[in-house]
């Protein structure tokens, strides 16, 4: 078992909660042997255990805060470590189209993301029903492209059923990325027709507290929530 660091939980982002209730933003109480990095008293950040006042979580699932990143903007970073993720897992080249129809508070996150990333990603509207956006994006941010758009991969958590534009604008041999669970079923023939691969990308347990080496595992939650952090520290993401 990995060493474990017990936290005094102080806040979690309130629109994700019924979806992303697995990470906040604490203070460090005590730490086990063999923990590097963090001390008691150090604002982090952790992902994969539910929301209480105190919380004891794997190391690998912890980030230490810098203290260039507010209290505000730490708060994004579980969601932000899963993006990481999802994003690797699409396995986008320099310069591809991914199409990103999610809240618009993940949304506007992820465009960011794929900015960094050299990927295109023209915008899609979502459901009229979804509450309106918290993060500000770049003015020259998301690109508008006119349809068709051929696009290599669509990042999306929303129902099947309200994506059918999105379908339309896949290439043959595409991706589509599922965030958060779906309980709608898929449309199998536009996935037999265009022969689309679907990844699903679940979220970090507490009892995924296990680490390969180095060697054989390079991006572990803890990885990924540091690179989100110094990327939020660098201005290199806007919360």
């Amino acid at each position: 078992m990995p060493p474990k660091i017990l936290l005094e939980t102080t806040q979690q982002l309130d629109f994700l909660t019924p979806v992303f209730n697995n990470s906040g933003l604490g203070k460090v109480v005590s730490v086990e042997d063999k923990v590097y990095g963090i001390a008691p008293g150090d604002r982090v950040v952790w992902i994969g255990a539910p929301f209480s006042s105190r919380v004891s979580v794997p190391n690998i699932l912890c980030g230490r805060v810098p203290d260039k990143v507010s209290d505000e903007q730490a708060l994004w970073t579980g969601l932000g470590a899963y993006l990481l993720r999802a994003l690797r897992q699409s396995r986008l080249q320099l310069g591809e189209i991914a199409l990103v129809s999610c809240l618009p508070e993940v949304s506007g996150l992820l465009h960011q993301l794929l900015e960094l990333s050299g990927c295109q990603h023209p915008e899609v509207p979502v459901s009229k029903n979804v509450p309106g956006t918290k993060l500000r994006l770049p003015a020259s941010q998301p690109q508008v492209r006119p349809y068709p758009v051929w696009a290599d991969a669509l990042f999306t958590d929303q129902p099947p059923s309200t994506q059918n534009r999105c379908w339309d604008m896949l290439r043959r041999g595409a991706k589509i990325i599922m965030l958060g669970s779906q309980n709608e079923p898929l449309p199998m023939e536009c996935l037999r027709e265009k022969d689309l691969t679907i990844r699903a990308v679940g979220l970090p347990q507490i009892q995924a507290g296990y680490c390969f080496p180095p060697g054989y595992s390079r991006w572990t939650p803890q990885k990924n929530l540091e690179l989100f952090l110094g990327l939020v520290r660098s201005g290199k993401i806007s919360l």
